[in-house]
């Protein structure tokens, strides 16, 4: 959008991409008029003849001309990596964030990507003890949906890990630089996909909590706050006509915060056995 108009073009593709390639950006921030980076993920032939290869996708806007990058992924990936990048976020010119997840010995495996003034690095991505992958073909493993930094050297990531339970939630926390992978209130039965940080010491999260902890499908909205690496969770309220236990399913899928204490959720709700609503929540202080 220029000028407050819309204009459609076509995004570029790294070299080596399939023809035709499957195409997704997911996410994208602007820290200036012209200047964005989107990110997502494409489809590329890593082996001959293959097919089914994923790479992550950057695609940077500068002086009014996108380019585009494969996203690198740690050391340790598999050579055929299935790569992709899920969110960005971007605190100022030449220092944006990316969360991903790549294949590390067959199982979905998160890594942040980090840009300075020469390139983009890719580093694992921390995670709680007892988080391991089922592999793709399951569908499941450790993954990151949501990155948010307010300042360069002070992000937060969110998302969901499965181990012998079932799903949990994960937050990692990144304070002056250094990422660790914090323990989430009833994080074995929730999950996260969005977080906003207002200061270099807050953030807050939004996702889902299994009431039963059994994925019977009885899910309230969960919302986390974090304070200076301690983290508190709550279940959001629901509004009325929610159906009852056992049927009714709450889904908070993103958030934004003006203030530490000024935030809004918006997500979905079940208000009958064949339809959902929007559902929009607020916090004040």
């Amino acid at each position: 959008q220029t000028g407050g108009v819309w204009h459609a073009v076509t995004a570029p593709l790294p070299a080596g991409a399939s023809k035709p390639a499957t195409v997704d950006l997911y996410a994208v921030a602007c820290w200036g008029v012209g200047s964005c980076v989107a990110v997502g993920d494409y489809s590329d032939v890593v082996v001959e003849n293959a097919s089914g290869d994923y790479q992550g996708l950057v695609e940077t806007l500068h002086a009014g001309h996108w380019t585009a990058t494969r996203a690198q992924v740690p050391h340790d990936a598999d050579f055929r990596p299935q790569g992709t990048v899920d969110s960005i976020s971007c605190p100022a010119a030449g220092a944006c964030v990316a969360a991903g997840t790549c294949s590390v010995s067959g199982n979905p495996t998160p890594f942040i990507l980090s840009q300075s003034h020469t390139g983009w690095t890719s580093a694992p991505a921390p995670t709680p003890a007892g988080g391991s992958g089922f592999g793709f073909s399951g569908g499941n493993g450790i993954t990151l949906q949501g990155i948010s930094c307010f300042s360069a050297g002070n992000c937060a990531a969110v998302g969901s890990y499965s181990n012998d339970s079932g799903q949990g939630a994960l937050f990692d926390l990144e304070m002056g630089g250094v990422w660790k992978s914090l323990t989430v209130p009833h994080g074995g039965s929730a999950y996260l996909n969005s977080v906003d940080c207002a200061s270099a010491t807050t953030c807050e999260a939004a996702g889902a909590l299994d009431l039963n902890s059994n994925s019977n499908g009885n899910q309230a909205g969960y919302a986390i706050s974090e304070v200076k690496g301690s983290l508190t969770g709550v279940k959001t309220p629901a509004p009325n006509g929610v159906l009852p236990k056992n049927v009714g399913q709450v889904d908070l899928n993103s958030i934004a915060c003006t203030t530490p204490s000024t935030c809004t959720a918006a997500g979905d709700y079940y208000a009958s056995s064949n339809s959902s609503k929007v559902l929009v929540i607020t916090m004040t202080g």
